[in-house]
Formats: C-alpha cells, sequence, structure tokens
C-alpha cells in the first residue's frame, strides 16, 4: 500500500504552552481533540485536520510512549528534521501577523514557479517552511529578503555549569506547620556565561510524595558573549508526582549594560549530582 500523505509530526517542546502558543497565535492552528495519552500535549490542526502532536521533552518513561527521540533532541537541536513545510494562503496576512508578535522571519520567491516562502522558527527551533502557490512576482511589501532589521538579534546557546547555595528564610503570615517555604539563592555561574547570582526562592511542599511547585527570581550580574550587564530570571516550577516541569526566562526588559535587549530562556539540566544549564538567548547586536 502506498504512502498517501502526511499525517502529521511530533515535537518535544521545552515548554509546550509557549510552543501551543507560537503553533496557533502566529501560524493559525487549532487546538483539537486529543486521546487521553500517559503524559501532557495538545493535538494542533487546520479544518479538522490533526498536522502536529506536541508534548514535554521530559515525559516519563518516553520509549513506552512510542518518542522516537531522546529528551536531548528538544535541546541539542541535532538536525533529526532540518524543517517542516507547510501549505498556506494569504500570504501578506501571515507576514503582518508574524511582525505584529515580534516573529524574526525570512522571504522567498521562486519566480520560475509562482511560489512565495516565508521561514519562521518556532519556540524550540524547528525551522517551519510556508509556502504560498499563485503568485507570480513578488509583492512590493515582499522585495526585501529579509523581513526584519539588518541588526537582528540571532538566537545562540550557551553552556556551562553552575554551584548553588540555598538558604533558609523566615516566612511571614504562614501558620505552623505550613509547607510554604522561603529561601535566599546564591549562585556561580561558570562557562559560556560567567556570573553570579542573588535571589530568593518560595516553594509549597504537598502531601503526595513528588508533588510541590516553586518560584523565585534572581539577579544575574556577569559577562554573556564577551559582553557584561546584568538581568534578572524568573523562575516556575512544578512536580506532579515525580514528572518535573519548569520554566526560568529572562525577565523582559530586565537587561542592563551591554546586556540590554536580552531575551531568552536558561534550561536547568541536573545529572549525577552536578548543575549544567543550557541557555538559549537573544541579543541585540551591538
Amino acid at each position: 500500500m502506498p504512502i498517501t500523505e502526511l499525517n502529521h509530526y511530533f515535537v518535544r517542546s521545552r515548554d509546550i504552552e509557549r510552543s501551543r502558543s507560537f503553533y496557533c497565535d502566529a501560524l493559525g492552528f487549532e487546538v483539537m481533540p486529543r486521546p487521553n495519552f500517559p503524559f501532557p500535549g495538545y493535538w494542533l490542526g487546520v479544518g479538522g485536520k490533526v498536522q502536529v502532536h506536541m508534548g514535554p521533552d521530559e515525559a516519563p518513561e518516553a520509549t513506552a510512549h512510542y518518542f522516537g527521540t531522546s529528551a536531548a533532541s528538544a535541546r541539542d537541536n541535532a538536525g533529526v528534521v532540518d524543517h517542516i513545510a507547510f501549505q498556506g494562503t494569504d500570504a501578506e496576512g501571515m507576514a503582518q501577523r508574524l511582525t505584529k508578535l515580534g516573529l524574526p522571519a525570512r522571504m522567498r520567491h521562486i519566480a520560475e514557479i509562482s511560489l512565495l516562502q516565508i521561514f519562521v522558527a518556532d519556540p524550540d527551533g524547528l525551522m517551519i517552511e510556508l509556502n504560498f502557490p499563485g503568485i507570480a512576482a513578488a509583492p512590493v511589501w515582499a522585495q526585501s529578503p529579509l523581513q526584519e532589521p539588518a541588526s537582528a538579534p540571532l538566537t545562540r546557546i550557551a553552556r556551562g555549569e553552575f554551584v548553588v547555595k540555598l538558604l533558609p528564610l523566615a516566612v511571614e503570615g504562614q501558620p505552623d506547620g505550613s509547607r510554604i517555604g522561603r529561601m535566599s539563592i546564591d549562585k556561580s555561574i561558570s562557562g559560556d556565561l560567567v556570573a553570579t547570582t542573588t535571589g530568593q526562592m518560595l516553594s509549597a511542599m504537598t502531601e503526595v510524595k513528588g508533588s510541590a511547585g516553586y518560584v523565585a527570581v534572581e539577579r544575574v550580574d556577569g559577562v554573556l558573549d564577551g559582553r557584561k550587564g546584568t538581568f534578572v530570571l524568573q523562575h516556575t516550577g512544578t512536580m506532579n508526582r515525580g514528572a518535573p516541569g519548569m520554566s526560568v526566562l529572562v525577565v523582559p526588559d530586565s537587561g542592563t549594560g551591554e546586556l540590554e535587549g536580552l531575551a531568552g530562556e536558561f534550561r536547568i539540566i541536573i545529572a549525577e549530582g552536578r548543575h549544567s544549564y543550557e541557555f538559549s538567548y537573544l541579543l541585540p547586536q551591538p
């Protein structure tokens, strides 16, 4: 029996809510009914047809759920898949939507096949190609080969290790026996980012083993890509009966000095008792 069409592709996302927002808000997909799989995620489609399935990169027992890649695939951009292409209509409307959302995009017109293409990366770095057939000549609004400023930032990845010191602090307004805790954060970071941080964390434990949550804010002072300054990281983390979920993002407009305009996600990795990080970031050109 011959293959008839591409049914869907699966994205292992570092942040499924952020990825859902990209595919729905930027590309116009719709959330569709999804079976009760034993891991969180979404089915996304157009016109009642599923085309994208997404789940977390750290889903427990991923092999048993027929995942075809490792959790590191969502972080390493290993190149198993180079890009995914969709066909669409209203190229100008799509370009305006991406511009409104602040998503860097590139355009290309291929005159010999009357095709206009828009290229945009999803939140996990997978390149999305959008094809708009039947456009014989490049429209005026698409004459520029780059639909972004020449100085637009490029996504970079910094890697290294860190040592963290947590000390308990008093919690005000909580009854005796409360499972709410507060700690100070002092961190020393090495590698591509050389910095020290100070901050505070609030945590909440539960009576269920393996379920908890925390939020934290820390100020980072150091050098990134040879540029010195400060910025603030905001943490949001949960543990759902042993399944972790964590987001550590740069607070918008918190960068100072040579790190002004910095944006990004700081991914914490704990393995064999050591703390390391992968910092995917955007930094405007000087």
